[in-house]
């Protein structure tokens, strides 16, 4: 304990006034002792006064050395017990236990005991078991709905008709079978029974002008094709084909001499030239680089004196004069476009002067062809195809119906496929969310408005109906719903506050919540809807073949007694002593047993001792039991009972009882001391703090005489 103080305060900062004294060991020869007692005297530092206790001669400056010494002097002993020591407390106030109580630990030899019903000890596990319940505890049940069970058969009955919960729904009849309108998933089997098409409305022609009367159609996609191909025939051959074709053209012509003149053609890739003869009856046909826009402008171009060039061959007075020109031709050899030299030769003079060219003298043949190029839109940006060699036609307007019909043919097969029926799925706000080629038609889509539809939305993909065994109009299932929507609006607009709950007025005294509202969609010449009454936990009901459905309430009442067909069913309950019960179908035995293999019963091991010492003529309470666990006590020798001892719960009590009584026989005596620091300097110049007490400075100068002084 001094080595801890004197640590201690080696940490303790100390005052600036305190003074550290270093004393000279040479010049303390005669007067060292007492000039070293002045020096403690005049420079120790007083401490706070402390208290220790004497015992056993030595002196205890702390609790917790007195407390060990005693304990090692006075035998205090551990014991490890079975008993719980707050239930065999014997002396409160001292907190002593009762020793007779202290039971052993073997396991070996303890006996398990159970808590039963009541907290009382059973001894088995079956006696516990047998106090939860009993055969008196078992009662009979009856039920139609093996839900609701009563005491008695009458009183079943009587709740299986009060408990019937009757509703009414609309029911759409379609082929003798019937689908609940507020059921989305009888809805959604309900137009599988329609037949996939389309719904058209074209309100504009094809340059995009406003139509007086829009084209509309409901029906499969083939007699749309047929439909639209044909409303749109007359705009296309008329006006809008000139928008879409691309007329190409090949200038050519047919010149042949006649009599006998001659035409001459030298290409520049022939060695030399070609003559044709008419009185041969040869022609040449000249396919021109330059594209002519007429038959009239090419025949003039070619006749125009002022473009060609004179020569002669002959004298004087025989022979003849001849025209040659220049022209871009495509060398039928080669085909590919070389400058050629054209003549015009009349027939050889052979007296009264040269024979004169003249183009009269030739017959010309216009043998122009061209190729319509057809496209998809006016940006020809798609080609489509082509029709070719069609002779002399200059411009889209040279084309003839005929022609102009079999343009359309192919111009129609792609529209149709690639805009009208190029469908997209798309949201409420018109927004896309993906292809929608492969998209089928579903009810919750459809009032929920996420449709498929093409980019203008002139044609749907519909689902549509066909009354008459399929010999009469076709109804749209999409404008089923849109011919709904403004009377759904404006019911929505002015609900009625009917038991506190807003419904709405779908039918004369039929009125349906706002979630029914939102999925019902009457149907136009389509399927019938019709009121019918059920038996169900709601009105949401799907019975197909309609086997469950009535005409009224009462009806459906009767029905629903046929139709459950529930027999009188009878159970066991076995109650446990707190009302807790658990069902068997088979007998009284059988539900005691099914109760009892459900209960958990607490158990424990209790010592030999504790068990030979109970009256089992008497219930005894289990969280009573002593020997509950596993406890350490400590004991001393009684000091007025030889070879007895005495058991305390804890050390601290036990050790408490011994000091009691020593300080009785004055064994143990606490006294006041004064305490001081004196901090000695060592030739070596190491402070050294030294703690003493009660003004013993002989103390302090021995202990440094003996131990620091060099001699």
């Amino acid at each position: 304990m001094l080595k801890k103080m004197l640590i201690s305060l080696m940490a303790t900062s100390l005052p600036s006034t305190t003074v550290i004294s270093a004393i000279n060991m040479n010049d303390v020869q005669t007067h060292y002792y007492e000039n070293l007692k002045s020096d403690i005297i005049n420079n120790s530092i007083k401490l706070e006064d402390s208290y220790y206790t004497e015992y056993d001669g030595q002196k205890f400056y702390s609790q917790d050395q007195l407390d060990g010494h005693i304990y090692q002097q006075s035998n205090i002993e551990s014991v490890v017990t079975s008993s719980n020591p707050s239930k065999i407390v014997k002396d409160y106030e001292n907190q002593v236990l009762d020793g007779d109580k202290v039971f052993d630990t073997d396991i070996e030899t303890a006996k398990k005991v159970y808590r039963d019903a009541f907290g009382n000890v059973a001894l088995t596990h079956q006696d516990a078991l047998n106090t939860y319940t009993n055969p008196g505890l078992v009662k009979e049940k009856y039920s139609y709905d093996a839900q609701e069970w009563f005491s008695s058969a009458e009183e079943a009955k009587i709740y299986e008709k009060n408990n019937l919960d009757i509703y009414k729904s609309i029911f759409q009849l379609w082929g003798n079978n019937y689908y609940n309108a507020f059921n989305l998933e009888d809805m959604e089997k309900l137009i599988l029974n329609f037949r996939n098409g389309i719904s058209v409305n074209i309100k504009k022609n094809l340059e995009g002008g406003t139509l007086k009367t829009p084209y509309t159609f409901v029906g499969s996609e083939s007699d749309g094709f047929s439909f639209i191909k044909a409303k749109l025939f007359n705009n296309f051959v008329n006006t809008y084909f000139s928008q879409v074709v691309k007329m190409e053209h090949q200038s050519m012509m047919v010149v042949q001499p006649t009599e006998k003149h001659e035409l001459r053609i030298h290409f520049s890739s022939a060695p030399e030239q070609d003559i044709y003869y008419g009185e041969k009856g040869e022609s040449f046909q000249l396919v021109f680089a330059n594209k002519y826009d007429s038959n009239e402008s090419m025949l003039n171009d070619f006749k125009n004196e002022a473009w060609w060039n004179k020569g002669s061959e002959g004298s004087y007075s025989i022979g003849r004069k001849y025209v040659y020109r220049n022209f871009k031709l495509i060398n039928p050899t080669t085909g590919r476009v070389e400058d050629a030299v054209v003549k015009t030769v009349p027939n050889w003079s052979y007296g009264g002067g040269k024979n004169k060219y003249d183009f009269s003298k030739y017959n010309y043949s216009d043998k122009t062809t061209s190729v319509a190029k057809l496209y998809l839109d006016t940006n020809k940006s798609k080609y489509l195809g082509s029709l070719t060699n069609l002779p002399k036609r200059y411009s889209v307007n040279d084309l003839e119906s005929g022609e102009r019909q079999r343009l359309y043919d192919i111009w129609f097969e792609s529209y149709f496929r690639n805009v009208l029926t190029k469908f997209y799925y798309k949201n409420s706000n018109g927004s896309t969310i993906s292809n929608g080629a492969n998209v089928t038609i579903k009810y919750a889509d459809v009032i929920n408005q996420k449709l498929i539809a093409n980019a203008d939305n002139s044609v749907y993909k519909d689902l549509y109906f066909t009354m008459n065994s399929g010999n009469g109009k076709n109804y749209s299932f999409l404008q089923s719903y849109f011919d709904f929507l403004p009377k759904k609006l404006e019911l929505l607009n002015n609900p009625k506050n009917i038991d506190g709950v807003n419904l709405y007025e779908l039918r004369p005294d039929y009125y349906v919540t706002k979630e029914d509202l939102e999925v019902f969609i009457p149907f136009e010449m389509g399927p019938d809807a019709r009121v019918k009454y059920f038996q169900s936990t709601d009105n949401k009901l799907s019975d197909i073949e309609g086997k469950m459905l009535s005409n009224s309430k009462q009806e459906a009442l009767e029905k629903a007694f046929i139709n459950n067909a529930r027999s009188l069913k009878k159970k066991y309950i076995a109650y446990d002593v707190f009302g807790n019960g658990v069902t068997s179908g088979d007998s009284e035995e059988d539900a005691i047993r099914t109760l009892q293999q459900k209960i958990l019963t607490e158990s424990k091991f209790v010592s030999i001792q504790e068990y030979q010492q109970w009256n089992l003529n008497y219930k005894i309470d289990f969280a009573s039991v002593i020997s509950d666990g596993r406890y350490v006590v400590y004991r001393i020798k009684d000091p007025n009972n030889l070879g007895k001892f005495i058991y305390y719960a804890s050390l601290e009590k036990a050790l408490a009882s011994v000091k009691s009584s020593l300080r009785v026989s004055d064994k143990v005596v606490e006294k006041y001391t004064s305490c001081f620091l004196y901090n000695y300097k060592s030739q070596d110049g190491e402070i050294i703090p030294i703690i003493y007490f009660n003004y013993d400075v002989d103390y302090v100068a021995n202990l440094i005489s003996t131990n620091y002084l060099k001699h």
